[in-house]
C-alpha cells in the first residue's frame, strides 16, 4: 500500500511539474517553430500553445512584421561613372513559408543584399549617369521585381523596393556642379545682353520719335512763318 501511495505522490508532482512545462506563448507578429526530437513538425500562432514536455521544443520565433534594409551599392554608369546608388528594400517573412525562412536561408540580409548589388551594377552598366538618375523608379521596380522571384522561395515577400540617391564620385560631382554653374552664368549673360539690346534699341526709338516730334514742331512752325508773311 505504501507504494502506492508514493507512486500515485511522484505521479502528482510529476504532473505539476510537467504541466506548466507544456504551455508557451507566442507574441503578436511572431511565429513559433516546434521541432519534436529535432524535426519540424508544425508552426505555433501567437497566444497560448501546448507542446509535448521533453519532447517537443520551441527552435525560434520568426518576426512577420515588415522590415527595412538599407543597402549601398559601388557601380560604375555606362559612361564610366562611378557612383554610389542607395536602395531601400521592406520585406517580410510569408506567415505560410515561415519554416522555409528559417530552414532554407541562414542570413537573408546578407541573401537580399547580394542579390540587390548584383541587380543595381547590371541595370546602371546599361545607362549614362544622366538616364540613370532619369529611370529611378524603373531600376526599383526592376530590381523589386527579381526579388520577389528570387525569395519567395525562401519563404519572403518583398513589399517595397526604393532608391533613395545615386551620389557620382565626388570629382564628377564637383564637375557636375562646375558645369551647372557655367551653363547658368551663359543663360545669365544671354538675358542680361537681350536685357542691354532692349534698353538700346528702345533709347535708339526714343531718341528717333524725340528727333520726329522736333522736326514736325520745326516744319509746322516754318508754315505758320510762311503762312503769317502770306497774309
Amino acid at each position: 500500500m505504501p507504494t502506492t501511495y508514493t507512486i500515485i505522490i511522484v505521479l502528482v508532482v510529476l504532473a505539476l511539474f510537467l504541466f506548466p512545462a507544456g504551455f508557451f506563448t507566442i507574441e503578436t507578429k511572431y511565429v513559433g517553430l516546434i521541432e519534436r526530437f529535432r524535426r519540424y513538425v508544425r508552426a505555433a500562432r501567437p497566444g497560448l500553445n501546448l507542446r509535448i514536455p521533453f519532447v517537443e521544443r520551441v527552435v525560434a520565433r520568426i518576426y512577420l512584421g515588415v522590415q527595412q534594409l538599407d543597402v549601398r551599392v559601388d557601380s560604375k554608369t555606362k559612361d564610366n561613372v562611378f557612383a554610389v546608388v542607395a536602395v531601400a528594400v521592406q520585406y517580410q517573412v510569408i506567415e505560410e513559408k515561415a519554416s522555409e525562412s528559417y530552414y532554407l536561408l541562414e542570413d537573408a540580409v546578407t541573401q537580399i543584399t547580394s542579390f540587390v548589388q548584383d541587380i543595381i551594377r547590371t541595370a546602371l552598366a546599361k545607362l549614362n549617369l544622366d538616364d540613370a538618375y532619369e529611370s529611378k523608379d524603373q531600376i526599383a521596380n526592376t530590381v523589386e521585381a527579381a526579388l520577389a522571384t528570387q525569395m519567395s522561395g525562401y519563404g519572403y515577400r518583398i513589399v517595397n523596393t526604393l532608391i533613395t540617391d545615386i551620389a557620382p564620385d565626388p570629382k564628377v560631382r564637383a564637375a557636375m556642379n562646375d558645369i551647372n554653374a557655367a551653363q547658368r552664368t551663359r543663360v545669365a549673360a544671354v538675358e542680361l545682353g537681350e536685357a542691354d539690346k532692349i534698353k538700346i534699341v528702345k533709347a535708339a526709338e526714343a531718341a528717333a520719335e524725340a528727333r520726329r516730334l522736333a522736326g514736325e514742331g520745326f516744319a509746322n512752325e516754318r508754315r505758320a512763318i510762311v503762312h503769317g508773311l502770306t497774309d
